[in-house]
């Protein structure tokens, strides 16, 4: 790890933070926003979104951060976190093709979704993080599962696909139940 803080240090002190956006506001991303804006030296959070953006400014004002606002192009995007600001969307394709993103980090859970958007980032030269083990299960090269379980019927409702609630793969359940 002292490779690693040494090397954020000197972000930091040559200005050039590594930029975070976050794809989702729910719990997860919560408590990792407040790490990065609290405790991480070399890094910043200078995007959120959420379908409903009360929420990310929500979560922005968890962590303590200030200076947010909610522009809704690509240029006001690009414009609000050179200067500073943390910018909070209801469309998360503005983060993935930001040029002042240098990292998504996807807490979504949802698979379409987040796989959509992480498609879009590696478009434009972005790192992804997944926090979303849904797109783990299901995105792979080859990927298949043993058993998918699911609260409603499909056959009734194509929809409930989206509602996984566990993926077993080799025995393995590799998305908990509950979800």
């Amino acid at each position: 790890m002292i490779i690693v803080d040494n090397a954020l240090k000197a972000r930091e002190k040559e200005g050039r933070p590594i930029r975070v956006a976050l794809i989702g506001a729910g719990f997860i991303s919560r408590g990792l926003g407040n790490h990065i804006v609290n405790t991480m030296t070399g890094m910043r959070m200078v995007g959120v979104y959420n379908r409903k953006v009360q929420r990310a400014f929500d979560l922005c004002a968890y962590c303590g951060v200030k200076d947010v606002v909610a522009p809704t192009g690509q240029d006001e995007v690009d414009v609000a976190i050179r200067e500073g600001k943390t910018a909070v969307t209801e469309d998360a394709f503005l983060l993935a093709r930001s040029k002042e993103v240098d990292i998504l980090v996807d807490v979504t859970g949802s698979v379409e979704f987040g796989a959509r958007v992480a498609f879009e980032a590696f478009k434009y030269g972005k790192d992804v993080i997944l926090l979303n083990a849904e797109i783990d299960a299901t995105n792979s090269s080859g990927a298949y599962a043993d058993l998918v379980g699911m609260k409603e019927d499909p056959l009734k409702d194509i929809t409930a696909t989206e509602r996984v609630s566990f993926v077993m793969k080799e025995g393995v359940v590799v998305v908990a139940p509950g979800r």
